[in-house]
């Protein structure tokens, strides 16, 4: 995903959340790996960067 995309979905998940969708098992993925147990504990970790330094894979 650019990171003008990933930009642009952060802002969603703060100002917008009716339009973001978690869907195919993020929820259960979330809890097993960071345990963020709701969509408002998925949505602040995403706001505040809860992951630094992305590895995106197929990127050179």
């Amino acid at each position: 995903m650019p990171y003008n995309y990933f930009n642009k979905f952060k802002e969603a998940c703060k100002h917008d959340r009716k339009n973001v969708i978690p869907w195919g098992g993020v929820l259960n993925d979330a809890d097993k790996f960071f345990n963020l147990r709701t969509e408002t504990q998925l949505y602040e970790f995403i706001i505040h960067d809860g992951l630094e330094d992305l590895n995106h894979q197929n990127t050179k």
